[in-house]
């Protein structure tokens, strides 16, 4: 099912047009076989229900595929459908938290996929780690890590990201970018001193 979405943009912005393409496991190599990026959306109803399986048979078929791998490295994003009108930040939803958790439990190689240019890492983070609010105003929320469960999900997600470029034979340069990537977004320092 493809949607176009449609927007308007801040004056003085480029326009630019993008197809979105929904799928679920069944459908997922035909859709993305022409995709750039990917945004993957659990929906309420998952979520809720609990149910995990859709969503990490999708992810798996990245996983699954050196080309997939290769091809989508940093490029994936990740929604909750549903909650649009729910004023809490995702990662205050006791629902997502749990469903996210779940979902890494069994596909922990979120590292290497997810872009860390924006936010979507750093959410990722406060989803899998116990957290604290720490700034609430104007309808802005700051959140930070408890540091002992950062250092447990870190390791969970280095583990996946290790356990993937072993067995696809990937460059150590690649992990090493990946890696420093993340730490940049998280503000720590990197495995080549940046």
């Amino acid at each position: 099912m493809n949607k176009r979405k449609h927007f308007t943009p801040p004056h003085g912005a480029k326009v630019t047009h993008i197809d979105i393409k929904i799928t679920n496991a069944a459908t997922f190599h035909a859709v993305v076989a022409d995709a750039d990026f990917i945004v993957v959306d659990f929906s309420r109803k998952e979520v809720e229900s609990g149910l995990t399986g859709d969503a990490i048979d999708r992810l798996m078929m990245l996983s699954d595929s050196k080309d997939h791998v290769l091809k989508f490295k940093s490029a994936i994003s990740f929604s909750f459908n549903g909650y649009e009108h729910d004023k809490r930040e995702v990662y205050e939803i006791p629902e997502c938290v749990q469903f996210m958790r779940k979902v890494t439990e069994s596909w922990p190689f979120w590292m290497h996929f997810v872009e860390t240019r924006h936010e979507t890492f750093l959410i990722l983070v406060l989803l899998l780690c116990k957290h604290q609010v720490v700034e609430r105003s104007k309808g802005m929320v700051g959140a930070s890590p408890d540091i002992k469960s950062l250092g447990v999900v870190l390791h969970q997600l280095f583990d996946g990201l290790n356990e993937m470029y072993e067995s696809y034979e990937l460059p150590n340069e690649m992990n090493i970018e990946i890696t420093d990537a993340v730490l940049k977004t998280l503000n720590l320092p990197g495995v080549a001193g940046t």
